[in-house]
């Protein structure tokens, strides 16, 4: 929606997706509905919201070298807990929001309603306005959206520089621990993409620690890219090409690997995914496993065919 310039940082967006909150990244209340309710604001434009409470999370510092966005969501969740946020509005702010690209945003935004929130907001800052003029948001329209007024107070604080590469175990998002903790988990299906983990970004860190090698021949690589433009810029940088060279199958755009209708898992088997859930039958058997991880750690594990922390 924002690559379309459809969407206007300031405003209110409501979709027919749960993660229709992955646009808080640019300053929007971005919410999902149910089927009736988007109905209703098509023919009226209007809709009925209870004005949420609010949970503010500052970050300060950076991220260290080789801990990623999706890292610090699943720390995020881990701290806040699965429903911790119901029915609440999350909002981020803080000197360490400028060391995160859009994309980062939109990864941790993304998982705001894992943690029971109505939506996920950052704050307007220079590299939104960027990001929003390069893609064809009128200067007018960026001026007018709402700005963080120096926010003090605020429920929690996280140092980026304290994060670590972390993995949620199943079958709950919250389940996170550091993934150099685990050793010796045999895995079938490695997932890279989705609307969490399938950012240009994501798929040049797979394809560069790809390149040149071969995934482990027990292991089944999919990977499947957030959007059209993406895959679009995915084929023309090459990366489609090194993964595919390193044994992965390019999915068609969509939903179907986060919800099983491709690669299906079967009882007993260990999936590790960039998705953003990892219930009992997600994606398929109740009997299956599912381990959510960036796509940094997805790919040395699509290489190991194992989760364990000495190899990564």
């Amino acid at each position: 929606m924002m690559e379309q310039n459809y969407l206007t940082p300031g405003t209110v967006f409501v979709g027919g997706d749960s993660h229709t909150c992955t646009a808080g990244a640019f300053g929007i209340f971005a919410t999902g509905f149910g089927a009736t309710d988007i109905a209703g604001v098509m023919i009226s434009g209007k809709l009925w919201i209870e004005v949420p409470e609010v949970i503010c999370i500052k970050l300060v510092n950076k991220l260290k070298k080789g801990v990623t966005a999706y890292d610090l969501a699943l720390y995020i969740v881990s701290k806040i807990g699965f429903n911790g946020a119901l029915g609440k509005s999350i909002e981020y702010f803080g000197p360490g929001v400028t060391g995160l690209s859009m994309t980062d945003r939109m990864t941790i935004s993304n998982f705001s309603v894992e943690m029971g929130a109505v939506t996920g907001i950052f704050e307007v800052d220079d590299i939104c306005k960027d990001w929003c003029l390069n893609h064809g948001v009128s200067q007018k329209k960026i001026d007018a959206a709402v700005r963080c007024n120096g926010i003090n107070d605020y429920d929690l604080e996280i140092d980026l520089n304290e994060v670590l590469s972390l993995i949620a175990q199943p079958s709950k998002p919250d389940n996170v621990v550091n993934i150099r903790t685990l050793k010796g988990i045999k895995v079938d299906q490695v997932f890279i993409g989705s609307c969490s983990g399938g950012y240009l970004s994501d798929i040049k860190e797979a394809a560069t620690l790809l390149k040149g090698k071969k995934i482990c021949s027990s292991v089944r690589l999919l990977v499947g890219m957030a959007t059209k433009n993406i895959l679009i810029e995915a084929l023309r940088l090459g990366y489609l090409h090194d993964l595919i060279e390193a044994g992965a199958v390019i999915l068609p755009l969509g939903c179907g690997a986060c919800l099983g209708n491709i690669g299906t898992l079967g009882a007993g088997e260990v999936a590790v995914s960039t998705q953003n859930r990892n219930f009992k039958g997600r994606v398929g058997s109740k009997q299956a496993q599912i381990f959510l991880t960036s796509s940094t750690n997805a790919a040395k594990i699509a290489l190991a065919g194992v989760i364990d922390g000495e190899i990564l």
